[in-house]
């Protein structure tokens, strides 16, 4: 507890068949015997002792996970698997450095992403309109906010210069793609066929939020997202359009 403190790290407490009011409090029980045996030793006013009561109370106020007695221990194992990973998967975007009405567009955007509902639909929202109106500082925003409750993240930045570079473009931006949501740095997409296969094959059991930034013509969507039954269920795609928004066909 001391190092939390210290250096700000995430503590997630495991309750194994006690709860959070007998540790925090430790009134009876083994914490209560152990907590005797310490005053005893060291004296009840002693810092040992009062560091140690101090740490008790703070760790049985964290919220964490408990396991009674009979409890299927494998399914909280499970769970604290998913609670790290997605702790681990947390990003933070640099958005602005003074957002103005990102709240209120959050709030907006929420309902449409099938995720508070528990909607298995793969969901797909086009953001556009001109130059400079915040559209790339919303879309990692929604990534900020949304990015834990996913099994992977992407934010594909400059689609429309990175395609337009060769004719090689479109297969760098779905390698970048693929190796961001798997986590899978080497792997390698050598054509854009290649990698439309890959994509569905990949990503179609899998929950994962991307962002692709500067979307301005239909083949650059082709190539990227495909139809929806390219990805799992429950997948959030946010895209920031340019101006050309009407050229592109939105599913």
């Amino acid at each position: 507890m001391d190092r939390k403190e210290r250096e700000e790290i995430v503590v997630l407490p495991v309750f194994y068949r006690v709860t959070p009011q007998e540790v925090r409090m430790h009134e009876n029980g083994c914490y209560n015997m152990a907590m005797e045996e310490m005053a005893a030793k060291y004296g009840e006013d002693s810092e040992t002792v009062k560091r140690w009561r101090k740490a008790l109370y703070a760790g049985g106020d964290l919220i964490g996970f408990c396991l009674s007695q009979g409890e299927d221990e494998g399914n909280v194992v499970q769970e604290i698997v998913r609670s790290v990973l997605k702790i681990l998967n947390r990003v933070t975007l640099e958005v602005a450095k003074h957002p103005v009405g990102i709240t209120s567009r959050l709030e907006e955007i929420k309902p449409l992403l099938c995720i508070a509902s528990g909607d298995a639909d793969t969901c797909m929202i086009g953001i556009h309109g001109p130059g400079g109106v915040g559209k790339t500082t919303l879309s990692k925003a929604v990534l900020n906010e949304y990015v834990g409750q996913f099994d992977g993240w992407c934010f594909l930045s400059n689609v429309r210069e990175v395609s337009e570079v060769s004719s090689g473009g479109l297969a760098v931006l779905q390698q970048t793609l693929l190796r961001e949501l798997l986590g899978q740095s080497s792997l390698t997409v050598r054509n854009v066929h290649e990698g439309k296969v890959l994509i569905k094959e990949r990503l179609h059991d899998r929950r994962v939020i991307a962002v692709l930034d500067d979307v301005n013509e239909p083949e650059q969507l082709d190539a990227l997202v495909g139809n929806l039954d390219w990805f799992g269920n429950a997948i959030s795609t946010v895209r920031c359009h340019s101006r050309r928004f009407r050229r592109l066909r939105m599913s």
